[in-house]
């Protein structure tokens, strides 16, 4: 029946293409079964099917067909460049996965830490990073793959290939967490196209494959993206709690983009508008529409490039020209669609010039989010354009790459910013059973701080939120997540800068930056303080040698001349006057501006250029939270753009 049923496919693929049995595509081989003609096969080597003790078929044995086309018909854009499979594929962190050399010293380290939990450690990091060989291995009945199996297997030194999703089966998918993957062990693949061309990979690869939308869901990703760690006491012993490392697919879940329905395959897979042809060799192949190409980049460039400049080292691959593909569309990912960031001028209150800089988050999940020993931190610089003077900087780094003003243990989260000391670092900062912070996942206990860029549509009401939890002083900033109307789900935070200037005159230039760093030096520098381990010190010498500069992600600067600044009088930019009824006040007042016209920020300053809390009563009032008295700047912004502002007294 299931030859039937394949050839019941093939039939209807050529009757689309307009060829016919007739035309001689097909033979009938000796042993009775349906066959393509040799002359109807290009490039591909006419190598026999994959070992059918094989669970997975490597992609050597997929590369015939969906490599780059020496012909250039089939997996071509619409300016003819190649977009195969394995060329976009090859040079990824995914398809180097096992091969990573941060990972490999990783996992050295934490088995150094607790030696008794080696076969755990091992096995559970060996289910991400080589699914393949770890799969193939517990499948058979192993009770572990380690780090020694791995060096001598190929299929697992592939990483995350091609079988390690399309063999996923659709059943408890989204369900499985911690590298637990549903391995559908019978000899098919899953793939997004009704009606495959199967006989090329029935003959050839031993697989046949199926039609099965759940390879473009989102649910696919969601096992090595939401990983959970049994949490071990500083004598190795289990606490009783568990930790989460990670939870990039739950914080999908807590967005916008899966009310939506736009999965992680539409930005990590993204879809050709044009048809392409998805196989070489077969020139009667119709294209198909809604093609996902294989790029999977995140923004990773710092061990990309790191594994470039070591292939050999590595035993990677992949060429050098699809490593600097993948960097460039990596750099891409994160410069233009990761965030956006504008830098604005609010005028100067006393001796202080005021500016707000607002970041939004484009991704569908926490910025950054994945393995904590990324971040993101904003540098903020002030120079007076007529003498060439530095006023003010903070983010400043050293030339190791650290913040030059970071705290021993953290730097917490702010809303205003006043002193050079003061660092805004989007992070996650996870901290042992003891409340310190650790780099030693198997450590980790609980999280004093998280408060990286929500997506947008993050709610603390949603059913995951336990486990995506914003951390720490960004819980109490009424700049971060939050609409105009006071509720959740912004995706964006707003930090005010507050820049004491005594009596300056002249004029001055305000840059604003975020930057991004896969691997910051206060995760890295515990590491190498067991540099002694083979493993760490291979990691080592490339990372001394590597190009560690953080990625520049957004910019802003802003011109702001003609500054007279005197004690005790505000200068706004470009405001008009709204009423404030009734003033002087005790407690609440009222803000009218134009009716027509929705209020998009209200922000309240003392004179000394400290934002003042408050509440918001109704569509126009608000209380103020503060038992200060005196003067106080109500700053206004509605949706064409007009500022306004007003000054009001706390009696």
């Amino acid at each position: 029946m299931k030859f039937l049923v394949t050839l019941g496919i093939v039939f209807s693929v050529l009757s689309l293409s307009f060829i016919t049995q007739e035309e001689g595509v097909f033979e009938i081989s000796a042993n009775g079964t349906v066959c393509l003609k040799t002359e109807y096969v290009g490039h591909m080597n006419m190598m026999p099917p994959v070992d059918s003790t094989l669970i997975f078929p490597p992609s050597s044995a997929c590369e015939g067909c969906h490599s780059a086309d020496p012909n250039g018909n089939a997996m071509v854009n619409i300016l003819g460049e190649d977009v195969s499979f394995i060329s976009d594929w090859e040079a990824t962190m995914m398809a180097n996965s096992a091969k990573d050399p941060y990972w490999i010293a990783k996992v050295a380290h934490e088995v150094y830490i607790n030696p008794d939990k080696k076969n755990q450690i091992e096995t559970s990091c060996t289910s991400c990073h080589a699914p393949m060989g770890h799969y193939t291995s517990i499948l058979r009945g192993d009770p572990h793959y380690l780090m020694e199996d791995l060096y001598a297997d190929t299929i697992g030194l592939e990483g995350v290939s091609c079988g390690s999703c399309h063999k996923i089966a659709e059943e408890n998918l989204g369900t499985l967490l911690g590298g637990q993957l549903n391995i559908d062990t019978a000899r098919v693949v899953y793939g997004p196209f009704a009606l495959p061309f199967a006989p090329p990979m029935q003959q050839f690869v031993g697989f046949e494959p199926l039609y099965s939308n759940h390879v473009s869901s989102s649910e696919l990703c969601a096992s090595c993206h939401t990983l959970v760690i049994e949490s071990l006491d500083l004598d190795g012993q289990a606490t009783g709690n568990v930790y989460i490392e990670q939870a990039t697919y739950h914080e999908w879940l807590n967005s916008m983009y899966s009310a939506n329905d736009q999965s992680c395959q539409s930005c990590h897979l993204p879809v050709l508008e044009e048809p392409v042809v998805v196989s070489a060799n077969y020139q009667f192949l119709e294209p198909r529409p809604h093609y996902s190409q294989h790029e999977l980049v995140g923004g990773n460039v710092t061990m990309l490039q790191m594994m470039k400049a070591y292939r050999d080292t590595l035993n990677i691959t992949a060429d050098t020209s699809n490593f600097d593909r993948t960097i460039s569309k990596t750099l891409k990912m994160l410069q233009q669609k990761s965030l956006n960031a504008d830098l604005d001028y609010l005028g100067s209150s006393s001796d202080t010039l005021l500016f707000e800089y607002t970041i939004e988050n484009k991704a569908g999940h926490k910025f950054p989010s994945g393995f904590p020993s990324r971040r993101a931190f904003v540098e903020f610089l002030l120079i007076d354009t007529e003498q060439g003077d530095t006023i003010f900087h903070s983010g400043g780094y050293n030339e190791d790459f650290e913040l030059i003003a970071h705290n021993e243990d953290f730097e917490p989260h702010y809303d205003f910013i006043s002193n050079e000391d003061q660092v805004q670092v989007y992070e996650l900062v996870p901290a042992d059973i003891n409340g310190d912070f650790t780099t030693i996942l198997e450590r980790g206990y609980q999280t004093i701080k998280d408060n990286r860029l929500v997506p947008k549509g993050f709610s603390s009401d949603h059913l995951t939120y336990d486990t995506v939890a914003v951390v720490g002083m960004a819980v109490e900033d009424s700049n971060y997540n939050l609409n105009t109307d006071g509720s959740e789900g912004s995706g964006m935070d707003k930090i005010n800068f507050g820049i004491k200037m005594g009596t300056f005159t002249g004029s001055v230039k305000a840059y604003a930056k975020v930057h991004y760093q896969t691997l910051s030096p206060r995760w890295i520098n515990p590491l190498f303080e067991d540099a002694q381990l083979p493993e760490i010190q291979h990691f080592k010498s490339m990372y001394e040698t590597s190009d560690l500069q953080p990625i520049v992600i957004s910019s802003d600067s802003i011109d702001v001349a003609n500054i007279k600044l005197v004690s005790g009088v505000f200068n706004p930019l470009e405001t008009k006057q709204a009423n404030i009824f009734p003033n002087p006040i005790l407690s609440g007042f009222t803000v009218q501006v134009d009716p027509e016209l929705d209020i998009l920020d209200i922000r309240c300053y003392n004179t000394d250029g400290i934002e003042i809390p408050y509440k918001q009563v109704g569509r126009n009032g608000l209380e103020l939270l503060t038992d200060y008295k005196g003067l106080v700047l109500i700053y206004i912004k509605v949706e064409n753009g007009d500022r306004y502002l007003s000054k009001l007294i706390i009696q």
